[in-house]
């Protein structure tokens, strides 16, 4: 079975390695391939760097680790390029992590680490995304019974199923973390404010939520230092609102025509 590993935190990242590390000792023909800058927040981006039409791509060479590709562009551009073959064999799996920080909410939505899994399953791939509660300055060590663990997960999961793994930080510590099942926050536990802007610029912070998560969530599962484990899909259809009913109540017919 062939998978790609990727991530948002760039080629240098250990968590890159640790994860790929991982997924070739349960067997899997694997392939590494990642942005050559940090691109955290950057979501399902298609948006790459190209010098005459071309996406530039080296061959990044870490002492003790496999061989790794660095493209200049982001983790949702690079799965997309591996399903049309430009890495070799496309994917049958992408293992997207592991991430420095969590990844929860409805925030999902702007990650780049999820972003590569849910790109996956829009070409019919299983997707896993990974995330582990620890700061940039401490590496990226989660438990890697953990991590084998989430990489079976999505292994025996139905076709173009997405899994959104969260570890705590301190699970390798532990020696052992119970899973639960979650659903998503209704925001992360991460969150951002803008203060008065002044003289152009728009001072943003990042923050914990300092807010009590939801019991069942994803968040709440990582305050209480559990592994959190959600299944979450791409974008589709919205089937609870009557767009018919809309239109009808403002044009007073169907074939509406442009706005």
């Amino acid at each position: 079975m062939q998978a790609l590993v990727t991530n948002d935190d760039g080629v240098h990242s250990e968590g890159l390695l640790a994860l790929a590390r991982i997924a070739r000792a349960r067997g899997l023909e694997v392939t590494v391939v990642a942005p050559s800058f940090d691109a955290s927040g950057s979501s399902a981006s298609m948006t790459a760097t190209a010098s005459d039409g071309k996406v530039l791509v080296d061959t990044v060479t870490r002492a003790g680790g496999p061989q790794v590709l660095g493209v200049q562009g982001p983790p949702a551009f690079i799965v997309r390029a591996a399903m049309y073959g430009a890495f070799g064999p496309p994917p049958d799996v992408v293992l997207s992590g592991i991430n420095r920080g969590p990844n929860t909410g409805r925030a999902v939505l702007h990650s780049g680490t999820v972003g590569a899994a849910l790109t996956a399953s829009n070409y019919g791939r299983r997707g896993l995304a990974i995330s582990a509660g620890i700061d940039e300055d401490d590496g990226c060590d989660p438990d890697p019974g953990i991590v084998a663990a989430a990489v079976d997960w999505i292994l025996r999961a139905p076709g173009a199923a997405v899994l959104n793994v969260n570890v705590p930080g301190d699970s390798r510590e532990r020696g052992g973390t119970a899973v639960m099942v979650t659903s998503l926050a209704d925001a992360g536990m991460v969150q951002g404010s803008v203060s008065e802007v002044t003289g152009g610029m728009v001072p943003v912070t990042f923050a914990d939520a300092g807010t009590k998560p939801e019991a069942g969530t994803d968040s709440a599962a990582l305050s209480e230092g559990l592994v959190s484990v959600t299944a979450i899909r791409a974008v589709t259809e919205n089937r609870d609102l009557d767009v018919g009913a809309l239109l009808r109540s403002a044009t007073g017919r169907l074939d509406a025509g442009p706005a």
